[in-house]
């Protein structure tokens, strides 16, 4: 990314300066976005915040997303992020991306989402198995968040009840039976 930034010529680059001084999201003009929040999440924890973390003290991550679509409740949110960790991404273009996700303790994800009631906290989290002893989280804070996304699961769960929510369908949808199982 860094390096097709670096092939970009004057006029691309101004165009590309101009677009960033407007507005996030402009509403007469129809662009399109990623799809994948949960890869561009990512993607920017390990460009932005690793190269900052300490090796000696608990690290997190904090995400609080202005995606189009949140990574926050998409059902392969943890598995991705776990995978992630295991095997982190690299920007092949660029020698300088040689990240590692050992000394980051968990990553949280924060939406905000105005209610009658003020603002809610919508929040995923994913602990980090890898990483090292005295950069993981301390057990009651893992809790906290653990809750914390147990309470906004609950949450999603009343407001959509009853309804046809594409991602309820597919949690609830018949799993085929296992080896051997009928």
């Amino acid at each position: 990314m860094i390096a097709d930034q670096k092939r970009l010529s004057a006029a691309e680059r101004a165009a590309r300066l101009a677009r960033m001084k407007q507005p996030r999201f402009l509403p007469d003009v129809c662009e399109g976005g990623a799809v994948g929040s949960h890869h561009f999440s990512m993607s920017v924890v390990r460009r932005n915040a690793l190269p900052k973390f300490s090796d000696g003290r608990p690290n997190l991550a904090l995400v609080v997303d202005e995606c189009k679509v949140t990574p926050v409740g998409l059902p392969s949110l943890a598995e991705f992020v776990r995978g992630e960790f295991a095997h982190p991404a690299h920007d092949p273009l660029d020698p300088e991306d040689r990240y590692t996700y050992e000394r980051l303790g968990g990553v949280l994800f924060l939406h905000p989402e105005l209610s009658g009631a003020g603002v809610e906290y919508n929040v995923d989290f994913v602990e980090n198995p890898h990483v090292i002893p005295a950069c993981a989280l301390p057990p009651g804070v893992i809790a906290t968040f653990e809750a914390m996304r147990e309470e906004t699961e609950r949450r999603e769960e009343l407001r959509y009840l009853g309804s046809n929510a594409f991602f309820g369908a597919l949690n609830s949808a018949p799993q085929a039976p296992k080896r051997g199982e009928f």
